[in-house]
């Protein structure tokens, strides 16, 4: 019998690990394709096939099932090295090599995972000066060590050079690994382990070892030797990659770019409030206007374009100056140098003054291109602006929605707390089974469990959009607008028409159809002829048709030149097929860019459509459970219905409370792409007030027990 027990709780055990390691990599799968933010407990139990309490069960939220993740690829390369690399220690050559393999291995397999987890680990080491657990940080320490031991014995024995610390090693192919892996993924057909091993050892390999031949160590107590140095390997390192290996660029602007980032960061450390752009900390109310206004002024790369729309301007005044007259003063002195005259020396000086009467219409085009370059940057500008409203506008929802779920699973933890207490009273009356005591106790754990999440994703949630506001996450303010419900009525017709007309991609694609227009007018004028106005002064010493005459003299010419290009070897003609194919195309991606525009547009209705149903639905809903809660409630009063039936209604309630606020969420989310779509999106704060559904009185508390 106990053998039976024990085999059936060995069973349970080995199923129980066999789940949590199924956890474990969905897990991995989920946050390497939708990020840490995206990714909740819930998809990552529906991708397992698991009900999201069992994920609670294993781990107690989002963040710490993140952290094993990470802590489960640290262990698999812990086991690894300790198996296959470990035993190698006194052949270093060996060893190294295969530590090298079996690094790049493990940063193919987790590649996209760990794209996700660094800036992580990054974010929650400045907020909170560690990223995971002491035990977990301790064993990644002694592995540190272990791979440091490695180096040291190569560098001892005189097969690594010996200037490079063991930690300097370590950095250096690690970050080596990385680089590699990061270009080759992006090649068509990536290679393979073993091909990439073999690139690591034609290019990388022989730049850390002190010598080629063999693993001799070095003679007992004599140095080893310090081979070629750090710089010189570097720049080793330099010639093989860029002979073939993978091009780079040149070592001298790359160190001086490094050493510039690198001066921005220590002084980003010292103190952020003093860095050039450090991000401002702000506090107090802030309200969907003011976020809005706020992110457009902290906006770096808007910033850029208004810096691009003076280059403009500066187009513009380039290709107006080429219908203005131009002016150019000249000069020369010469000296014979074997004397064969009275006039060993001269002087000569001339003032050109032309005007510009004919050019076939290329000024005119020139600068029509240069306003129409112009009038597009404004839109680029515009269209940027509109995509910051819509990413601050979109995150400020978030947030409210977040806040609301807080709000109402913290209800159902009360509820749950409530629930539980009366169940035992009533058990210890001997009202109630055993069992309705345990099924409350698990009610409370899943509603704790659902609390924690929420907040996580308010968490989540406002530090994205500090973010997007551009300010420091250290900035503590709190949402003015509310979450609200705004019913509108649309026509169809006057919807696509008003984004024709209003959107920004539309003005840049027919800004850029209007700019190849004169691209063409102007290769087409470069067949007709050019005329000049002129005046030409000269001044020379001696006269040069009469040197007898001493002192300067001055002769002046004024007229009219015309020149006319007969063949240019077909310049003209290629510049011109150029320029009417860019403009076919231009008109092309305008005619695809209005068909785009009216799908969007008709999708967007579609979608704030339905989000307005689904309102209403939910809306409804709220009011059903509220109306079968009393009912229930009364009933549990007279004694015609049970406890559980009244807290299965209060648990329907909240969930229509969820459902409602994720509604009023969408609706307000699809007008905002309504409106986004149209291309009238403005700063101005589109959030109205809607009702704060809440729970009520509690049946269940002491004065409802003890009505008749």
């Amino acid at each position: 019998m106990n053998r039976k027990i024990e085999s059936a709780t060995r069973r349970r055990e080995r199923q129980r690990q066999a789940n949590r390691r199924e956890i474990l990599a969905t897990a991995e799968r989920v946050f390497a394709a939708r990020g840490y933010a995206a990714a909740t407990i819930e998809s990552i139990a529906d991708e397992a096939g698991f009900a999201a309490g069992t994920i609670y069960n294993f781990f107690s939220g989002k963040e710490d099932l993140f952290l094993a993740v990470a802590d489960r690829i640290l262990d698999d390369i812990i086991e690894r090295f300790n198996r296959e690399v470990e035993p190698l220690r006194e052949r270093p050559r060996e060893a190294v090599t295969r530590y090298i393999a079996l690094r790049l291995d493990e940063l193919r397999r987790h590649e996209a995972f760990m794209h996700v987890y660094y800036p992580i680990r990054q974010q929650q080491r400045a907020a909170a000066g560690g990223c995971a657990p002491a035990e977990c940080r301790q064993k990644f320490a002694e592995h540190v060590a272990r791979v440091h031991a490695i180096f040291a014995e190569g560098i001892r024995q005189g097969v690594l050079h010996a200037e490079p610390t063991p930690a300097q090693f370590s950095g250096m192919i690690e970050g080596t690994l990385r680089y590699f892996n990061h270009v080759w993924s992006r090649e068509e057909k990536p290679p393979t382990l073993r091909q990439g091993m073999k690139r690591l050892e034609t290019c990388f390999l022989p730049l850390l070892w002190a010598h080629q031949q063999d693993d001799t160590p070095a003679a007992p107590g004599k140095p080893a030797r310090k081979g070629k140095g750090v710089l010189p390997l570097a720049l080793a390192a330099l010639v093989s990659l860029a002979t073939g290996c993978l091009s780079t660029a040149p070592e001298p602007v790359a160190a001086e770019l490094r050493d510039a980032r690198r001066t921005m960061a220590q002084a980003a450390t010292r103190d952020q409030n003093n860095v050039p752009f450090a991000l401002p900390v702000i506090s107090g109310e802030l309200s969907l206007r003011d976020a809005c206004n706020l992110a457009l002024a902290n906006n770096l790369t808007l910033r850029a374009t208004f810096l691009r729309r003076q280059e403009a301007a500066g187009a513009v005044e380039a290709a107006r100056g080429g219908a203005l007259p131009r002016v150019g003063l000249s000069g020369n002195a010469s000296s014979v140098l074997e004397e064969r005259g009275d006039q060993p020396e001269s002087y000569a000086a001339g003032l050109r003054i032309t005007q510009p009467l004919w050019r076939s219409g290329v000024v005119e085009a020139g600068l029509r291109y240069a306003r129409l370059y112009a009038a597009s940057t404004d839109a680029v500008i515009r269209q940027q602006a509109q995509t910051t409203i819509a990413a601050v506008a979109g995150h400020y929802l978030d947030v409210l929605l977040m806040e609301h779920m807080v709000t109402v699973y913290e209800e159902s933890v009360a509820v749950a707390e409530r629930m539980l207490q009366t169940s035992r009273n009533k058990r210890a009356a001997g009202t109630v089974s055993d069992y309705e005591v345990l099924r409350a106790e698990v009610e409370l754990s899943t509603a704790r469990a659902d609390l924690l999440n929420e907040r996580n994703r308010l968490r989540t949630a406002n530090i994205a959009l500090l973010h997007v506001l551009g300010v420091d996450q250290r900035s503590d303010i709190k949402l003015s607008d509310k979450l609200g419900y705004n019913a509108e009525t649309f026509d169809d017709r006057d919807m696509e028409r008003m984004a024709l007309e209003s959107r920004a991609d539309l003005i840049m694609r027919e800004a850029e159809v209007r700019m190849a227009e004169a691209e063409a007018d102007a290769a087409r004028g470069a067949y007709g002829p050019e005329a000049d106005l002129f005046l030409d002064g000269q001044f020379a010493d001696p006269d040069p048709n009469n040197p007898s005459l001493d002192g300067w003299k001055d002769r002046w010419m004024a007229g009219v030149s015309v020149t006319y290009n007969l063949f240019d070897g077909f310049t003209r003609r290629g510049k011109l097929r150029q320029a009417v194919a860019r403009q076919r195309q231009a008109e092309a991606s305008l005619k695809d860019a209005e068909e785009t525009v009216r799908v969007e547009v008709g999708k967007a209705l579609l979608d704030l459509r339905y989000a307005d149903e689904l309102f209403q639905s939910q809306q409804k809903n709220i009011e059903l459970a509220r109306e079968a809660l009393r009912i229930l409630e009364s009933g549990f009063r007279l004694g015609r219905n049970t406890q559980i039936e009244v807290l299965d209604a209060q648990s329907a309630l909240i969930e229509a409370m969820g459902r409602y606020y994720h509604a009023v969420h969408a609706h307000s989310t699809a007008r905002l792409q309504l409106r986004k779509v149209l291309g009238v999106l403005g700063p101005a704060s589109d959030v109205v007030v809607t009702p704060d559904y809440r729970m009520g009185a509690d049946p269940l508390a002491p004065e409802a027990e003890e009505a008749p």
